[in-house]
């Protein structure tokens, strides 16, 4: 019986041997040796103990002695008549009737691993389709860089450290990070078992859901994870059986695909000779339509959706009949925002704004389901292809407002008074800032905020008391 499973190994592993070498690639195992061939490359090694090792992220061996008699796939290649293959496949009979005794001896670099003892039970292990494999595994720690790969494994070591997790792996830089802030997890926190069972079980679904999609150094398993629950929240994911992960995913899968490989986004500040309008372009087929605006507040309260009001009533405006327009205000929550979206979908609204990036993950769900409404976020930070975001560029007018003050301040103090640190402010404030010191190298911008709670005057009279005489003030118009 053992025979023929050999005889099935090593038809696999000559396919993967052949394929490879077509292709100019290297068909056996990786060697760690060599690879470290340069001594000078490793910081040191450190004992990781026994693990579970996932057997998908075993690519060689730590010596050359065992290198030919496996493609890179860990199937065999040597005949099926040599010793090598009888012990292979007692091998294989043995841990089918017994299981696995004894753990392999490893060596872990850059979140690959290398066998040193165990070659054989990696390869009949992985034949019968095993995720995982115990191993006694030693890390190789390199030198810190300022290479990518080398930032990544660096942010993996530290969440390893705290959560006893490598079956995950990004390909992107900080998106460890992001995974601790989807599920809740503060990055100093050590992981208790049940949080690693629950994120477990998260992950296996996941995976067997996802399938042969993906599963590439450039578009990882845990990449297209991280999308996920940033859509559908680690909570809600933890109770999804695997016929709606299955369900939801499909839905899901190009905005999955499309912020997953993020750096493939490109910014264009240009836009192509266009002889229709922005609406049309829109929905070119709906000459007369109906638009909703979603608030946060109200506009007696935030002048931020006040002035969007000022829009609203422009556009009904400009357009006549052709635009309809709806508002809903105190949509500040998931809940009262997924009512909001569904009456304005009830409406027959064919564009929705949301006012606020603060409820874009409901957002996101709502427009996954209705794939035939444009969803418009005010935000600047999002990166999805099912919604669409504006912001107006005020930082080139904060420039020249930087300009003219420094042109006019003698004193060489200027004031400058925002309310919030998010968005665009940030790009605002350092604009104005380089507008005032490309005219007056002496300027000096004294920033105060508006909206502290506990100040015990305004910002504009903490400004002149100072003998600040020019002050940028507030943005928006005020209700």
């Amino acid at each position: 019986m053992a025979l023929a499973d050999y005889t099935k190994a090593l038809k696999l592993g000559q396919k993967n041997y052949r394929s490879l070498v077509s292709h100019g690639r290297y068909g056996y195992l990786s060697v760690l040796d060599e690879i470290l061939s340069d001594s000078t490359i490793i910081k040191g090694e450190s004992t990781i103990g026994t693990i579970e090792i996932p057997i998908e992220r075993i690519v060689g061996t730590k010596t050359a002695g065992r290198r030919n008699a496996f493609a890179a796939n860990f199937m065999p290649l040597l005949d099926s008549l040599s010793e090598f293959a009888s012990k292979w496949s007692h091998l294989c009979d043995a841990l089918q009737e017994e299981g696995l005794r004894d753990p392999i001896i490893a060596y872990e670099y850059m979140n690959y691993y290398y066998v040193l003892e165990g070659n054989k039970r990696v390869s009949v292990m992985k034949y019968l389709g095993s995720s995982t494999i115990p191993g006694k595994v030693i890390r190789m720690v390199p030198y810190p860089t300022e290479d990518r790969e080398n930032i990544i494994y660096y942010e993996y070591m530290k969440f390893f450290e705290k959560s006893s997790i490598n079956y995950i792996y990004f390909s992107k830089e900080g998106r460890f990070n992001e995974l601790l802030e989807e599920i809740h997890i503060d990055k100093e926190h050590y992981w208790t078992d049940e949080e690693r069972e629950d994120f477990r079980s998260v992950y296996i679904n996941f995976s067997k859901v996802l399938g042969e999609k993906i599963s590439t150094d450039e578009f990882t398993i845990g990449d297209a994870l991280l999308s996920y629950l940033s859509i559908y929240g680690y909570e809600a994911v933890k109770e999804q059986s695997l016929t709606d992960m299955q369900k939801e995913l499909s839905l899901a899968w190009k905005e999955i695909s499309v912020v997953a490989k993020a750096d493939n986004i490109k910014l264009h500040m240009s836009l192509p000779d266009q002889k229709t309008s922005l609406l049309n372009r829109l929905i070119p087929e709906i000459r007369k339509m109906r638009v909703a605006f979603i608030y946060d507040k109200t506009p007696k309260t935030s002048s931020w959706t006040y002035n969007h009001e000022l829009g609203r009533y422009y556009v009904e405006q400009v357009f006549g009949g052709q635009v309809e327009t709806l508002s809903y205000e105190m949509v500040s929550d998931d809940i009262t925002l997924i009512n909001a979206l569904d009456d304005a979908a009830s409406m027959g609204c064919q564009m929705i704004f949301i006012t606020t990036p603060k409820i874009m993950d409901a957002s996101l769900k709502f427009a996954l389901e209705h794939p035939e409404i444009k969803i418009l976020n005010c935000a600047l930070n999002t990166s999805h292809s099912i919604i669409r975001t504006y912001y107006g560029r005020s930082y080139e007018s904060k420039f020249l407002l930087g300009v003219i003050a420094g042109s006019l301040c003698k004193s060489n103090h200027i004031g400058y008074i925002a309310d919030y640190p998010i968005y665009g402010m940030t790009a605002n404030i350092n604009a104005f800032a380089l507008g005032a010191r490309l005219v007056n190298p002496d300027a000096t911008i004294h920033l105060r905020w508006s909206t502290l709670k506990d100040s015990k005057c305004s910002a504009v009279e903490e400004l002149q008391s100072m003998d600040v005489h020019y002050i940028n003030g507030p943005d928006l118009i005020t209700p």
